[in-house]
């Protein structure tokens, strides 16, 4: 009775592989089978054999995210919210164009169609909400088949969103400031490569 208890105990367990199944005896049952043998004490300081079948020298796999085709996750930093506030509309386009750039494999970036979706969806608040709502209305309507419009990969569905876009939220303070600080440019003790960066950046 003891052998077979003491057997059940190295036998009958819930964890690892069912131990009903076909499978080569672990090394356990042939230390216990050699102790009946020899009339020793029968080891009971084992785990069972199922457990022992739990843990294998194979190499445990972790499955990883891949981006196959272009449609794994996005990396990166995404742009804070744009509210509508004029004056962050600046910061806001740099923010997402550098996000762009990093996803710019992934599917949902090579695309225009969903380019623009992605940006609306950063794009939140009652001085915006009617805006992107109204974009979206024309976005469908561009692509819509039956109008025989745009596919969803026409690069004009990205240029007409961000035009519309600065177009609508442009800060005009900010451009009058720019445009007095431009007619007022000089250069100063030769200093060529300066003179152009500030000229650049007042243009832009």
């Amino acid at each position: 009775m003891e052998v077979i208890t003491t057997g059940l105990h190295h036998v009958v367990t819930t964890q690892g592989s069912n131990p009903l199944t076909e499978e080569a005896p672990p090394a356990i049952m042939t230390s216990i089978e050699q102790s009946i043998t020899h009339g020793e004490e029968i080891p009971l300081n084992y785990p069972p054999a199922g457990a022992i079948n739990a843990t294998t020298d194979e190499p445990h796999t972790t499955e990883t995210t891949t981006n196959e085709g272009g449609r794994g996750s996005l990396k990166g930093s995404p742009p804070k919210e744009f509210d509508g506030t004029r004056s962050k509309l600046e910061t806001f386009r740099d923010n997402f164009s550098i996000y762009q750039r990093i996803n710019r494999k992934n599917q949902v970036m090579k695309e225009p169609y969903s380019r623009v979706l992605m940006a609306m969806s950063f794009m939140k608040g009652p001085k915006i909400q009617d805006w992107v709502r109204a974009q979206m209305r024309a976005l469908d309507n561009k692509v819509n088949p039956q109008k025989k419009g745009l596919s969803e990969g026409d690069e004009t569905l990205w240029d007409e969103f961000q035009r519309d876009f600065v177009n609508s939220f442009t800060d005009t303070a900010m451009t009058q400031e720019a445009y007095n600080k431009l007619k007022t440019l000089k250069m100063t003790e030769d200093d060529l490569n300066t003179y152009i960066a500030t000229h650049d950046s007042l243009v832009l």
